[in-house]
C-alpha cells in the first residue's frame, strides 16, 4: 500500500514513496525498541515525535478524501484516524514515559519517607 500511503501526503512533498518506506522502517525500529527495557524510553519519545509528525498527513488525507488503499470504511476510516492518533499519543505518553518518569520519583518518595520516620 506504499502508493496509497504516499497519496496521504501533499503533492509538494518531495520523494513521497521513499518517505513512506523510510517511515515504515522507522515504525519497525520503534516497535523493536519497545521490546527491551533499555530502549523503551527512546522508543516512546520517538513514537511520540512520529505520531505528532504524522498527524498533519492524516488530517490532510481526511480533508482531501484520499482513497487509502480502498479501505472498506472509506472516509470514515480517515476521520477516525485523527482522534485515534491523539489517543495513541496519550497512550504512548502514559505507558511509554509515565512509568519510567514515575519510577525515580516513587523511589525518591519512599527514601524520603524512610528518612523522615528514622
Amino acid at each position: 500500500m506504499t502508493e496509497a500511503m504516499a497519496l496521504m501526503l501533499p503533492a509538494w512533498v518531495p520523494g513521497r514513496v521513499p518517505l513512506v518506506l523510510a517511515t515504515g522502517v522507522l515504525e519497525i525500529a520503534i516497535a523493536l525498541g519497545f521490546l527491551w527495557p533499555h530502549t523503551q524510553r527512546w522508543a516512546a519519545w520517538t513514537a511520540l515525535v512520529v505520531l505528532v509528525a504524522f498527524f498533519p498527513a492524516n488530517v490532510y488525507a481526511a480533508w482531501k478524501e484520499v482513497p487509502v488503499g480502498g479501505h472498506a470504511w472509506g472516509l470514515v476510516y480517515l476521520w477516525l484516524r485523527t482522534p485515534l492518533q491523539l489517543l495513541l499519543v496519550a497512550w504512548t505518553w502514559h505507558f511509554g514515559l509515565g512509568r519510567s518518569l514515575a519510577g525515580p520519583l516513587m523511589k525518591r518518595s519512599r527514601d524520603h519517607d524512610r528518612a523522615v520516620r528514622l
